[in-house]
């Protein structure tokens, strides 16, 4: 099937969210319109919130009138075939970013397999679906600190959480695993999402065609509301405050502007089908993130570095999405320091000029 063009219609669930409002902008510039979810409650906020982001990236206003779309789904119909049947009606791809899950407990598997098995049953059902665009997530290979001492590919699947969280296996059997806490489930029920996705392609054989995207550690600019997620880090470090380090591990690192190209590349491009992609530029640490701050900020206080933040060693293998990027990353640098320069225009962190 061919991939979608100019002008097509793409849903974009959680679109308020940090990497999924990068998606919907890069597909609103490259063309498309946009019919993005978020809960019910949140229709007006949303509206808002995005259009003026939106339009301060340079999107017009007569252009959001036209092809932006937000409409309302609540928990349920998170889960529900015929809640996303109604959603798909008419489109042409599918980006598919938002977790659906709030708490990482005992039930997160079962309701992320259950969330991404009815929505592609729902996309089979929508004859003009051309693409399924999947976040799945780095995690879903290994998550540290479960080092190997080989690198890892897009073919390794994290089979650790997945014996801990789905088959009861004790965790004192994986050691490595201990402090990764609740991001153990996360990394599962990516997993087994993530392959449901592909087992449904194969016994179902709809006439879309699907991608997965696996993103590391995202970074970069926050287009609205205050940061979460890992740009949330960066918004502490600025307080000082450094409350977070217990609970972070050795990762890759990625801006999300390369990962939103990711994406719209998976909808466009016909040698990104049937495969997972890493959305993943180079290893990383606090302290790396740290040394940045100084440099281009001396006048601020930073934390101290602190044992344990040093820079992942684990390896990937991310020359294929080296190459659909031409070759280039975005670098942490540029990412920490635009991440900051977000923040500062909406007057979240206060801090003196720049180096």
């Amino acid at each position: 099937m061919p991939s979608i063009s100019t002008n097509s219609l793409v849903v974009v669930t959680g679109i308020t969210g940090y990497i999924a409002s990068h998606v919907a902008l890069t597909l609103l510039r490259e063309g498309h319109r946009v019919r993005g979810t978020t809960r019910p409650t949140s229709i007006e906020r949303a509206n808002s919130d995005l259009k003026k982001a939106f339009t301060e990236n340079g999107i017009t206003s007569e252009i959001l009138q036209e092809r932006l779309e937000i409409v309302g789904l609540d928990g349920d119909d998170f889960y529900s075939e015929e809640a996303w049947t109604r959603v798909f009606d008419g489109a042409d791809g599918v980006e598919h970013i938002a977790f659906p899950i709030q708490e990482i407990d005992a039930s997160a598997v079962d309701k992320a397999v259950q969330n991404a098995t009815n929505m592609l049953r729902a996309a089979k059902q929508t004859s003009t679906i051309k693409r399924f665009v999947y976040t799945s997530s780095a995690m879903a290979t290994i998550i540290a600190p479960d080092y190997v001492d080989r690198t890892i590919t897009v073919k390794d699947w994290n089979e650790s959480a997945v014996n801990v969280i789905v088959n009861g296996a004790s965790i004192d059997d994986y050691p490595a695993l201990k402090k990764a806490g609740m991001l153990v489930t996360y990394a599962a029920a990516k997993v087994m999402a993530e392959k449901v996705c592909f087992e449904f392609m194969e016994k179902e054989k709809p006439s879309f065609e699907l991608v997965t995207i696996l993103p590391s550690t995202t970074l970069g600019p926050v287009l609205h509301g205050k940061p979460s997620m890992t740009p949330g880090l960066i918004y502490s470090t600025m307080q000082n405050d450094i409350s977070w380090k217990d609970n972070i591990l050795p990762q890759w690192t990625v801006d999300v502007r390369d990962v939103a190209k990711l994406h719209y590349l998976g909808l466009t491009r016909e040698d990104m089908v049937g495969k997972r992609w890493f959305a993943a530029s180079g290893p990383w640490g606090p302290n790396d993130i740290f040394a940045i701050i100084r440099k281009a900020f001396p006048g601020h206080t930073i934390p101290d570095n602190f044992e344990g933040g040093e820079r992942d060693k684990q390896q990937y293998d991310n020359s294929g999405s080296t190459s659909l990027l031409g070759g280039k990353w975005i670098g942490l640098e540029q990412s920490v320091l635009d991440t900051i320069e977000s923040l500062r225009a909406r007057d979240l962190v206060k801090v003196e000029g720049r180096v």
